[in-house]
């Protein structure tokens, strides 16, 4: 696994949900970030976002930051943008069953989810 950190600072909240900034750091230099929001009220997060600079990508980093959040958050989803996105949720997740209410965030590639 990678030697990588999460920095966590909240964005904003909306309503009651919370919002985000996971800064990505591998050996203390910052690779790239991660948008989570979360409820307090609920055991599971989404995942809006993971982006790895570019000269970073191809290494493990992004697939190594979704494993941690997952598990710092216990259950946490998210939607391929792609089918490039696609190809690394198939690989690193599971593809949520139907009866899951996550439609509203599917981007036409299906929800997927990592339990922590």
């Amino acid at each position: 696994m990678k030697n990588i950190t999460l920095e966590k600072k909240l964005s904003y909240t909306d309503e009651g949900w919370n919002y985000y900034r996971h800064t990505i750091k591998e050996d203390g230099i910052e690779v790239g970030y991660a948008d989570v929001v979360s409820h307090p009220d609920y055991e599971e997060a989404y995942l809006e976002d993971v982006d790895v600079k570019e000269e970073h990508r191809n290494k493990g980093i992004g697939t190594a930051a979704i494993r941690a959040l997952a598990k710092e958050y216990g259950y946490i989803y998210f939607a391929p943008l792609d089918e490039n996105s696609q190809r690394l949720y198939d690989r690193i997740a599971h593809e949520e069953p139907a009866h899951m209410d996550h439609d509203a965030v599917d981007q036409g590639f299906g929800v997927y989810y990592l339990e922590g």
